[in-house]
Order: C-alpha cells, then sequence, then structure tokens
C-alpha cells in the first residue's frame, strides 16, 4: 500500500525548497505526496512546477508585536484550521511532515485534531512560533543546527541530490556556459535568497567597477523584484532569479549573501568561501545561523546595519586574500544527508 505524505512549509524558497527535496525522495521511496500552501509566496510557483498537487489555505501571519492583526489571529487561525482538517479528511495522508512558516501551524493543529502522525523540519538556529509549538505536537523532530528545540535530532537541511557529492568541476563548465562567463577570471557570486536582497544589490553596485579591475566578474542575482538595479556594466552579469543554484556556486570563488537556513546549507555543501550578510528583520536566526561556517573559518559577516562600498571592499579584498585557507576549514564540515532522514523517518511512523 502505498504510503501518502502531506508535506506544508510555504511562502519562501527557504521553506519550499526543503520540502521539495523531502518528497522528491519520498516519491523515490514509493511514497505519494501533496502540498498545503497558500497564494502568498512561492507556493504555487515553486510546488506546481515540481509537479506536486497543492491545497491551498487562507495565509495566517503570527505577528511578532501587538496590534490589530493579533487580535484577528484567532478567528484567521481557526479558518485556516478548518480549511485544513477538509483537507486531511479528504486525502487521509498517512503521515504530515512540516517545515515551519505561516502556512504550517494550522496543518500541525488540523493533523493534531485527527491523530495524523507529525514530523517537524526546524531549518533555522531560532525557530518560529510555528514550529515551537508543533514540536510539542509531533512524534519526530529535526534540526539543522544544534539546540534550536530541545529533543530535536540535527540532521542539516535537507537539499537537493546534487549536493550530496557535489562536483564542482563538471558543474563549473556548465555554469560558465549557462551565465557567460570567461573561464579565466575569478567569479564573485551576489545573492540574496528568493527574493534578492536590494541593500547588498545597492552596495555591490557601488563597488561594482572597482571589484572588476582586480581582475574579477561578477555573477549577481537581484531578485525579480529589482531589475531596476541592474546596471550595463563590463564583467558584471547580471540575473533575475536562477532556477538551478548548484551551477551558481560551482563557478564561485566566493559569495556575498544573506545567511537563510537553505543558503548556509548550500554554502556548507559546496564548500563556497562566503561573506554573510544576515537579514536584519525576524528573531535573530540568520546571525546565529551562519555562526557555524564563521567559527571554522570558512566565512566571515557584515552586518546589514554596517554594510556600506568601504566595509565590502574591504571584507571583500581579505577574503579573495585568504581563499585557499577558508576552503581548507569548510572542508572540515560534512552535511549529513538529512533528505533521507527525514524521508525514511516519516515512512517508518506510518508503519510502527
Amino acid at each position: 500500500m502505498t504510503t501518502k505524505v502531506l508535506l506544508c512549509g510555504g511562502a519562501t524558497a527557504g521553506h519550499i525548497e526543503p520540502a521539495l527535496n523531502v518528497a522528491k525522495e519520498l516519491v523515490s521511496l514509493g511514497a505519494s505526496c501533496e502540498f498545503v500552501g497558500t497564494v502568498r509566496g512561492l507556493d504555487r510557483q515553486l510546488i506546481s512546477a515540481a509537479n506536486f498537487p497543492l491545497h491551498l489555505i487562507n495565509p495566517v501571519p503570527l505577528p511578532r508585536t501587538i496590534n490589530f492583526d493579533l487580535l484577528l489571529l484567532p478567528f484567521r487561525m481557526t479558518a485556516a484550521v478548518i480549511q485544513s482538517v477538509k483537507i486531511c479528511k479528504k486525502l487521509r495522508p498517512d503521515v504530515v511532515i512540516g517545515f515551519g512558516s505561516f502556512v504550517a501551524l494550522p496543518t500541525y493543529l488540523a493533523a493534531r485534531f485527527l491523530r495524523i502522525p507529525l514530523v517537524i523540519h526546524e531549518a533555522n538556529s531560532k525557530p518560529g512560533i510555528a514550529n515551537k509549538i508543533g514540536a510539542r505536537l509531533a512524534q519526530v523532530v529535526f534540526q539543522t543546527v544544534e539546540n534550536s528545540i530541545q529533543g530535536a535530532k540535527t540532521v542539516g537541511t535537507p537539499l537537493r541530490s546534487v549536493y550530496d557529492e557535489f562536483d564542482r568541476a563538471t558543474l563549473r563548465a556548465r555554469g560558465i556556459a549557462e551565465f557567460g562567463l570567461d573561464s579565466t577570471l575569478r567569479t564573485l557570486l551576489v545573492f540574496g535568497g528568493s527574493q534578492g536582497a536590494r541593500h547588498i544589490n545597492e552596495v555591490v553596485n557601488e563597488i561594482s567597477e572597482r571589484l572588476t579591475n582586480d581582475p574579477l566578474q561578477i555573477l549577481h542575482v537581484v531578485g525579480r523584484n529589482n531589475t531596476d538595479q541592474i546596471l550595463n556594466r563590463s564583467h558584471h552579469h547580471y540575473r533575475e532569479y536562477v532556477l538551478d543554484m548548484s551551477l551558481a556556486y560551482a563557478v564561485a570563488d566566493l559569495a556575498i549573501c544573506r545567511s537563510g537556513a537553505l543558503s548556509v546549507a548550500e554554502i556548507a555543501a559546496t564548500n563556497t568561501p562566503a561573506i554573510f550578510v544576515p537579514f536584519p528583520i525576524g528573531n535573530g536566526e540568520q546571525e546565529k545561523n551562519a555562526k557555524e561556517r564563521i567559527d571554522i573559518g570558512a566565512a566571515s559577516m557584515v552586518l546589514d546595519r554596517d554594510l556600506n562600498g568601504i566595509t565590502l571592499l574591504r571584507e571583500v579584498e581579505t577574503s579573495l586574500i585568504n581563499l585557499t585557507t577558508m576552503q581548507q576549514c569548510g572542508a572540515s564540515h560534512t552535511p549529513i544527508n538529512a533528505t533521507q532522514t527525514i524521508a525514511k523517518a516519516a515512512i517508518a511512523l506510518t508503519q510502527a
């Protein structure tokens, strides 16, 4: 009998892509997978593109401060839980797997109400409200970073299979062709997650002519909403979005990026030296996400409030001098195959 799995955790690529990676692994193990998501964010774009059925519920943002939205929260949550219960009754999943975000909590509560086994994965060093509550309801809890959730098993972040044994040399040739790069130049990769990062874009644009005189070329993923920041400059190659980031890592000698859980995990898996600029909004998880890479000497950090042309140029110049050392330090870190671990644990719950 085929194991039926319902996955939830949407809005951003940082939540959706790990969920998709686990879903693909589950399918390879003979399970069938469907998703719960919302119209907000990248749910329909990424999940539907991967050919998984997607069931929509109303978004329930969890306010971090006392405001009018907080007063509406009980009503919004109740409506979303009812929607999730209806979906679960219709699909009759054997297990639910959640990855956090505002879409997850109603589905966690529905799973608890219907006595469906629940597995949770927390990617950030500081869990959000949804996974803090969900961890109390789940049979199995996984985490990327030690001590994120008490009692959770540390497995890393679920990544695509291409990162299991990352072949930089082979992928580099493909990446050079894909992005139209010069194979004789070192490459600085700049990106800000699935949505881009306007502040990083702005500062890199400010110093790009000085950087490309190094000589250095820049592969710059600005984000789909930031096309106004694309300039016409020699050796500065812009993309709105890169679907296969493994090719971007393969060509990169150094990366400048936010430190969302997925980005940090991919940086670690590809052993790419990095300058992290944590996103300053939230509960401080991005600063903590990058800590391990910094502690082992494989990366450095510039806080967003300190980010300007002078500080970034100095950090890039220092990192380029120390590239070999950063790569050697990073090689000591071997990520666990979280994708397989989570998928097998979910199936095991259905057989208990």
